[in-house]
């Protein structure tokens, strides 16, 4: 199928649009990668955007996160939090189905 020449502009328009909002949607959280791997004393006198490691790349942030309890017990708690969901959702979505496949069911139609 041939596309107009309009269809071509608002393809190439849809394209460079999208790109720039995902470049705009990324920007700062590679900004926040990047800070998190750069030494400390220089992002805090830097007031630009940083886009690469300034000085030497460090761990040392991720590592006190990694060793601060706090953390794992929050991630503990959202995955029982998921797993709870999903099986009370999981368990309501069962028996409303299964109510709604009856076709005695009175208000069914209003439902569906």
């Amino acid at each position: 199928m041939k596309k107009s020449i309009g269809e071509k502009i608002f393809s190439v328009f849809n394209i460079v649009l999208l790109t720039l909002i995902g470049f705009i949607c990324l920007l700062p959280m590679w900004h926040i990668l990047m800070a998190s791997v750069s030494d400390p004393i220089a992002v805090a006198k830097s007031h630009q955007m940083i886009l690469y490691p300034l000085e030497t790349i460090q761990f040392k942030a991720y590592e006190m996160v990694l060793n601060y309890k706090g953390v794992w017990n929050g991630y503990r708690n959202t995955i029982f939090y998921v797993i709870a969901q999903c099986l009370i959702t999981g368990f309501f979505s069962v028996i409303g189905g299964y109510a709604l496949s009856r076709r005695s069911f009175r208000y069914r139609n209003v439902f569906i």
